[in-house]
């Protein structure tokens, strides 16, 4: 008896599938032709996952819960915390429970001010007493500044060209010398260009004209690596994709990686 033709398609295309796979790791890809490459792997697993739903009986549903999502945590956090009245401070009583809580500040807006201020002051004077680029990071955390705003308010720099070339322990991926001799002849500026007319950059900005540092919309801060991630580009080394300490999120790894093929493309 024949084989059914579906199942015969399957294994043809399965032994073509084989084929592809064995000609992509074989092959020297250009930056170009990665690019084309990937691209049309997340058409095929896109097709693949539709065809796999169009073909189970067992269908999934339109939406579902899952509880290890961080966001999805945060959100049901926020709605708890905006849908309960606000309690004076000299109003609250003892209670049982570990929690989220939020202290908000309805005075006069030259006291929040000045509260930043004196809240900016102590930082600066607690970053004095921190000789490590580490124990600087750690300082900030304590005192509950993200990454990002302390970078924006010149608290720190994301990390020093000596510490990056000594630490060993952080990978480091960039895209090939091939494809940065055309960035090297480019200015910052040009550079900064580039990347903000790609989709997926929230923005590339100028830091102290030496470095374009460009943030993708992709990055999660709720994952910790995907806040001391740093994505920059500077004149000697080139385009710089640097782990920091922290597990980063999937989006944010393709995001990564797509940015890095779709620059140098």
């Amino acid at each position: 008896m024949a084989r059914r033709p579906e199942l015969q398609t399957a294994d043809e295309t399965s032994a073509r599938l084989d084929q592809f796979a064995q000609l992509v790791r074989a092959a020297e890809m250009t930056g170009p032709s990665r690019k084309g490459v990937l691209a049309a792997i997340a058409t095929m697993k896109g097709q693949l996952d539709q065809l796999e739903r169009d073909v189970d009986p067992v269908r999934l549903p339109d939406a579902f819960f899952d509880p290890a999502e961080p966001r999805l945590i945060g959100h049901f956090v926020a709605l708890a915390l905006i849908s309960q009245d606000r309690v004076r401070l000299d109003a609250i009583q003892p209670m049982y429970g570990a929690g989220v809580y939020a202290i908000y500040y309805t005075g006069p807006e030259d006291i929040r001010k000045k509260n930043e201020a004196d809240h900016l002051a102590r930082t600066i004077e607690a970053l004095a007493l921190c000789d490590e680029h580490d124990e600087q990071l750690a300082c900030l955390k304590r005192m509950g500044w993200l990454l990002d705003d302390a970078i924006k308010a010149g608290l720190i720099e994301v990390a020093t060209p000596v510490q990056a070339d000594v630490d060993q322990t952080q990978e480091q991926d960039a895209v090939t010398a091939g494809d940065l001799v055309e960035l090297r002849g480019a200015s910052l500026e040009q550079v900064a260009k580039r990347a903000n007319d790609l989709p997926d950059v929230r923005s590339a900005r100028i830091w102290k004209g030496k470095r374009v540092y460009i943030d993708l919309y992709a990055k999660d801060h709720t994952f910790r690596g995907d806040r001391n991630h740093q994505l920059y580009y500077c004149a000697d080394r080139g385009l710089v994709s640097q782990h920091g300490s922290g597990i980063t999120s999937s989006n944010f790894d393709e995001a990564v990686e797509k940015f890095l093929a779709n620059f140098a493309a």
